[in-house]
């Protein structure tokens, strides 16, 4: 007896196509799922990214302050200024010799910004006796002033040795011809005490105490940042990384539409007319829905170790 057989391919191709579109519809808002957790996850890792940056460059700025602090201290000392001004030293080897400091890019900016208050007040400092706030304030064509501390003390050498050449020159024309090399004395700088421990010194140990306190908070921070930034990328590298079992279902998937839609409907087209003919088309079928059974087994099996693995908020 000819049974016709286009029933049971049918039934086949229905059953297939129905459990294609669940299960790939799952697999898909999988992958969306998995999409949205790695966009989540760059946008966190940019944040904390940016925060080490941020970290960085205020430790930076900290340790920067510091330097420019003892910087300061270091050309307000006595024997750097006498050796500046009177000497006319502008290494920084020098420098840092006469000073005993350590920190040789600041000892070079130092000695950089001599030379070029020299080269800027050369030719115009007129009258001695005016002071350097007044100087300043009426010459705004000056070039650009980093270390205000230095030009001050350039300019009082400068105007220092402009007033004994004056002085010079009218006891000269007074017949006179005594020298008054000691009548200017190199004026006390302000800069960390050497004598008793005064109110000035006491405010200048707290103000280095807390800059050095402020880089190492700053420092502190960014190793904080560092370390939330190396957990964050671990983190990302997992969500990143490709699971094995996804591309497992999808070439299942794949290995079950055509065995269970494609080829029955191959079959449908030759226009076979005895279910005889074709009912082996029956087994690729049911061996492809055991595979995929099998996977949703295995897949949710291990889901729910994974979720039995992990510490509870007790623990």
């Amino acid at each position: 007896m000819i049974i016709d057989p286009a029933p049971f391919l049918s039934t086949i191709i229905t059953t297939s196509a129905a459990l294609v579109a669940i299960i790939g519809g799952l697999l898909v808002a999988r992958f969306v799922s998995l999409d949205s957790d790695q966009r989540g996850s760059r946008k966190v890792l940019a944040d904390a990214a940016d925060r080490l940056t941020v970290a960085r460059d205020r430790a930076r700025s900290a340790w920067q302050d510091v330097l420019r602090w003892e910087a300061g201290e270091f050309f307000g000392s006595r024997s750097v200024a006498k050796a500046v001004v009177n000497e006319g030293v502008t290494s920084a080897d020098e420098l840092m010799r006469v000073a005993t400091w350590r920190y040789t890019p600041f000892a070079a900016e130092v000695a950089g910004e001599v030379s070029r208050a020299r080269e800027g007040l050369s030719g115009r400092i007129g009258n001695p006796d005016i002071r350097w706030p007044d100087f300043r304030r009426t010459h705004p064509d000056l070039p650009e002033i980093r270390w205000p501390r230095v030009w001050e003390i350039v300019y009082d050498g400068m105007a220092m040795k402009l007033a004994e050449e004056e002085e010079a020159r009218r006891r000269a024309e007074a017949g006179s011809f005594k020298s008054i090399a000691t009548a200017f004395a190199l004026p006390p700088f302000p800069g960390r005490a050497t004598g008793p421990f005064t109110d000035s010194g006491a405010i200048a140990a707290r103000r280095h105490d807390e800059l050095l306190a402020n880089h190492a908070r700053a420092k502190q921070q960014v190793e904080d940042y560092e370390a939330e930034f190396g957990r964050l990328r671990l983190e990302h590298a997992e969500i990143v990384r490709p699971d094995a079992r996804l591309w497992w279902g999808i070439t299942i998937l794949i290995v079950f539409t055509a065995l269970g839609v494609v080829v029955p409907l191959l079959v449908m087209a030759t226009g076979p007319h005895d279910l005889a003919v074709v009912r082996w088309v029956f087994y690729p079928f049911i061996g492809s829905l055991a595979a995929l059974i099998g996977y949703i087994v295995v897949y949710l099996v291990q889901l729910t170790r994974s979720k039995s693995d992990q510490p509870t908020a007790s623990a």
